[in-house]
């Protein structure tokens, strides 16, 4: 006797004998997914990729103690230029007239004196004597001069060494002269010093009168 029963998707087949009868049966059976298992062990790593292209050279840092010495020797210098400065003013201030000109100051309090007292005067509290160099810190000088109706001041040039031939204190030609007509003329007894008048005008005029002595104080 034989027996087929049909089901589905998969078929178990067996060979019944009975009775000397044989017959294949089968069996569909119908099978539902299981719970997936672990995930297996991981395989051999793979062979190396080939090498990428080159890329951009970047831009080259700087190292940390050279950039720290520069920025503190650039914070030295400016503190020292500050200082400076600072002291500058400290002298000029100490007057009743200065006048800042460029990175000078022009400092007077009306002192009269002669030409070498003047010179130790100015040498005794730092600066020296006013000497103009060019046409503003010649204008500046009259514009000092203009605040003391009483004298005009000295300027720090003679021709003593040279008659005729005015030059600074070390004994360099002047780079920058405002004669007055007919200026310098040498009358009397020998004029070898330099005022300047409120026109900004220069006269020549004997070292041994007393003018007005005006400081120059630089850095």
């Amino acid at each position: 006797m034989c027996v087929r029963v049909s089901l589905s998707v998969f078929n178990i087949r067996l060979l019944y004998i009975r009775h000397g009868c044989s017959q294949t049966l089968c069996f569909p059976i119908h099978t539902r997914a299981g719970v997936q298992g672990p995930p297996g062990k991981m395989g051999p790593t793979g062979p190396a990729g080939p090498p990428g292209p080159k890329g951009d050279r970047g831009d080259a840092g700087i190292s940390g103690p050279l950039a720290n010495d520069s920025v503190i020797i650039s914070l030295q210098s400016e503190i020292q230029i500050l200082t400076s400065r600072l002291s500058l003013l400290e002298k000029a201030s100490r007057f009743r007239t200065f006048r800042k000109i460029g990175l000078k100051y022009y400092v007077t309090d009306g002192h009269l004196d002669t030409f070498d007292e003047g010179l130790k005067f100015c040498s005794d509290i730092g600066p020296t004597l006013v000497l103009p160099r060019t046409e503003e810190e010649n204008q500046a000088l009259e514009k000092v001069d203009e605040e003391y109706s009483s004298s005009h001041p000295f300027i720090a040039a003679t021709d003593r060494k040279h008659e005729g031939q005015f030059t600074d204190l070390d004994d360099r030609p002047l780079t920058f002269i405002k004669w007055d007509s007919g200026q310098p003329n040498n009358l009397g007894t020998g004029e070898d010093c330099i005022i300047t008048f409120t026109s900004g005008k220069w006269h020549d005029v004997p070292c041994d009168f007393k003018y007005q002595i005006v400081c120059e104080i630089s850095p």
